[in-house]
Order: structure tokens, then sequence, then C-alpha cells
């Protein structure tokens, strides 16, 4: 049984049976259960991991399949994080990182800090959205990124 799946970076190893799709299956039924368990909790590919031969924490309800000699991966998404800020008006598009919060979505299990500097949309006084230049905009740290802004 090979798995495939995708999620949003949570901070954990898990990978619940409902984000998992198996990719060779010839039968049409086919229920799989369990939480499976992800060799890191990082964005990016990562693979299911398994224990005497099967993946871990996983069953299939279909006796012409197992998770016994199975494999899998998970991509892992960066999860969306607000950056917001205030600074005096300065006359320019520029907000120093200082200035900068990160919010995340509960549940956080990281900090992450803005880049040096973000460019700010409008050059006036007053409620300003941030540019999304994803070179003058970013999370300093792979598994977080900036809502509305570019991927690298």
């Amino acid at each position: 049984m090979t798995l495939a799946g995708t999620q949003t970076y949570d901070g954990t190893t898990s990978a619940s049976a409902g984000e998992l799709t198996v990719t060779n299956a010839v039968a049409a039924t086919r229920r799989l259960a369990g939480t499976g368990t992800l060799a890191s909790k990082n964005a990016g590919p990562e693979a299911l991991t398994s224990a005497n031969g099967a993946l871990t924490g996983l069953s299939v309800s279909n006796a012409n399949y197992t998770v016994i000699g199975g494999s899998g991966t998970v991509t892992v998404t960066p999860l969306a994080v607000t950056l917001a800020g205030t600074q005096t008006y300065n006359g320019t598009t520029n907000a120093s990182a200082g200035g900068l919060t990160v919010t995340m979505p509960s549940p956080a299990t990281t900090s992450a800090s803005a880049a040096p500097y973000a460019g700010i949309e409008e050059r006036r006084a007053g409620s300003a959205r941030l540019g999304t230049r994803p070179d003058c905009l970013s999370v300093i740290n792979a598994n977080y990124t900036v809502i509305g802004a570019a991927a690298p």
C-alpha cells in the first residue's frame, strides 16, 4: 500500500487517516484508519514512518490491503500567519521588522520573526497594507508563510 497526503504545519508528527489517500488501490472499497507518524514535524515532504515493516499507527479495513510493507509521503505546507504593526509616519514605504508582530492561528507551537523590513503599499498616515513582495516580506521559519505573500 502506498499513501500520499497533504496537511498544514501544526507542530506535530501526526497525519490522520482522513488526510491520506491510497495511491495504488485497485478496489474502490478500502477504509484507512488511525493516525500515521511522520519522520519530521517540519514543512516539506515528510515520509510516513514504519515499525516492524508496517506503517505506524495506521490500519486498513479491506482484507486485500495491508499496511505491512507500505510507504507514503505527506506534504506538510507552511502555516499562514499575519504580520501587523504600528509606526510613525515617515514619508517612506518601509516598515522595520522590529515594529511588526506575528499573529498565528491556534494552536501556535513556536514563534516566528519578520524579515529585516517590509514594504507598505501606500505612503500616507493611517491604515495601510503591507506589500506582498516575497523579497521584502517573509517569516524567518520555513514552517510558516505570511498571509498574502507569494512563496519565495
